[in-house]
């Protein structure tokens, strides 16, 4: 059984202590890396989209920039950038990655409740943090940090609900919280909420399949179906009332039909599969981005052989059922679910990488490991029990601290974007963001009207310096920012560093000749060419 009697105060805490100590050592890192100087796209354009919610007072402006599939996360943002007098940038690089934290907290309190078992919800909480993605997406200045908050508080909600059934006092109160998460995630992300309701309601499907029964100890089933649909008119208020911005998610889901509907056809588009193409590029070594992933392989992997056994449980002693109904019952009928979820995505990506929705793995897998860890969690632990009888205590302790240090480390190698390994860098240097202050201080903000006239600056073979432009130093109405990638592109301006320098040599391409061009800013470290090309 996954269960047993509650643990007492004290063993409660050490394995809560023991995550929440894991996760704040893998931030400390995450964040010290670069000391700060750090960059990301999403990020990016997520601290323009607080900057212009915070200047406006609006949900979003006409001369600001906006993030279209929701507001939540710019206006938390932006509330506390107000109450606190702190610079959003700050916000975003040194304090918002700790919420990860409150993510922990939350996961071991939902897995706690469900199995009843302190221990395997530490280890579940601390293989939730060790996921890449996730670690990556919580720790950058972007939404999954409220996307994640909601949907644990959301799913333990209602499974306090089922616990509390026959109390309209409790039911009431759960449903507050319910429906104010519900509405929380729909407001900060309608994909996500949208996927996450229709998630839900194929979870309650495949229980009333796989039992084929309606009830589950007194309680309707169709009533968790209701309790799910019904936050759809939280996702249609804001699309069509609430935030207008939003309602390109229409299109956006039909061209997630489309994609499934092209993966089945025979014809393929030449876009098929340049997700994966795309990863294996953005490492040195040939498919370092399917070694990264082994520990979402190992946690899926244990997590099935713990589902598999409890679901023979489940027909072979019928009695369960009421155990389950007050315990495991939304762990054994989310996975599935989700797992369908991930699958969808990686049918998405195997597609095409065109369309607003690109890589969903990165944005879903978490979601599929945050049902998946405390499976895994149980699942590791009986293993661990039953060689520890037969092959020594102290070899297998060790066996444990070198596997999670294994995992430890390719967590942060892929959630980092590790330059030593990785061709996708995050960082830049103090001396760059000088001369792309100087020069933005020197040039004409970039306009639509501007066209092909606008001053454009080669800065490296990727956008990183792009970003970086983007996030600190162009007005907020500009509608891209001067930066090419490719030396045959047409430029103005070339940005030399050695940073710029060591990624070019890295990715083996051609450093624009700069020999009979001028000169205009020097800081020591960092040049700025005037090409006149």
């Amino acid at each position: 059984m996954l269960t047993q009697t509650r643990s007492k105060p004290d063993v409660v805490l050490l394995p809560l202590i023991a995550a929440l100590t894991i996760r704040l050592l893998l931030t400390l890192y995450w964040i010290g890396r670069y000391s700060g100087y750090w960059i990301e796209g999403d990020t990016s354009r997520t601290t323009s989209t607080i900057l212009a919610t915070l200047n406006s007072g609006l949900l979003y402006s006409d001369t600001g920039r906006t993030y279209s599939n929701g507001f939540g996360y710019q206006v938390y943002a932006a509330i506390v950038a107000q109450l606190s007098a702190v610079d959003v940038n700050f916000l975003q690089l040194w304090i918002f990655p700790f919420m990860g934290l409150v993510v922990t907290l939350i996961a071991f309190a939902f897995y706690y409740r469900a199995l009843n078992n302190a221990p395997i919800a530490g280890l579940a909480a601390t293989f939730l943090g060790l996921q890449a993605d996730l670690l990556f997406t919580t720790n950058r200045g972007t939404h999954e940090k409220l996307i994640f908050i909601f949907i644990l508080v959301a799913l333990m909600a209602i499974g306090l609900a089922l616990t509390a059934f026959e109390s309209m006092a409790w039911r009431a109160g759960l449903a507050l919280v319910y429906y104010l998460a519900m509405f929380g995630l729909a407001s900060t992300n309608v994909f996500f909420s949208s996927s996450f309701i229709a998630t839900l309601i194929l979870a309650v499907i495949g229980w009333m399949l796989l039992t084929r029964s309606t009830t589950l100890r007194g309680i309707r089933v169709t009533w968790l179906i209701y309790l799910a649909a019904v936050c759809f008119i939280f996702v249609i208020l804001i699309v069509f009332f609430i935030y207008p911005p939003s309602v390109g998610f229409v299109s956006q889901t039909r061209n997630l039909l489309d994609r499934l509907l092209l993966f089945l056809s025979p014809h393929r588009s030449e876009s098929s599969g340049l997700v994966y193409s795309s990863a294996d590029w953005a490492w040195i070594i040939p498919f370092s981005w399917l070694f990264l992933r082994l520990f979402d392989f190992f946690v899926l992997g244990l997590a099935a052989l713990g589902w598999l056994y409890l679901a023979w449980q489940i027909f072979r002693r019928t009695r369960i059922l009421d155990h389950i109904s007050t315990a495991l019952f939304w762990l054994i009928i989310l996975l599935p679910a989700f797992a369908v979820q991930n699958a969808f995505s990686i049918v998405s990506d195997l597609s095409s990488s065109s369309g607003s929705f690109n890589n969903l793995q990165i944005r879903l897998a978490p979601l599929t490991i945050l049902i998946a860890a405390p499976f895994a969690a149980y699942t590791f632990l009986s293993i661990l029990r039953w060689l520890l009888v037969r092959r020594g205590y102290l070899r297998m302790v060790f066996t444990l601290c070198i596997v999670m240090v294994m995992f430890t480390t390719m967590a942060l190698l892929k959630s980092t974007s590790e330059p030593l390994l990785s061709n996708t860098w995050l960082f830049y240097a103090p001396a760059e963001a000088q001369s792309v202050e100087w020069l933005n201080s020197h040039i004409s903000l970039m306009t639509r009207d501007n066209g092909l006239r606008t001053p454009r600056v080669w800065a490296g073979p990727d956008f990183r310096i792009g970003e970086l432009w983007l996030n600190n130093f162009w007005g907020q109405n500009r509608a891209s920012v001067p930066v090419v990638s490719s030396p045959t592109e047409r430029f103005n301006y070339v940005l030399s560093s050695p940073v710029t320098q060591a990624q070019t040599s890295r990715l083996r391409e051609a450093f624009p000749d700069v020999t009979s061009a001028n000169r205009i800013y020097d800081n020591g470290s960092t040049q700025l060419y005037l090409t006149g090309r």
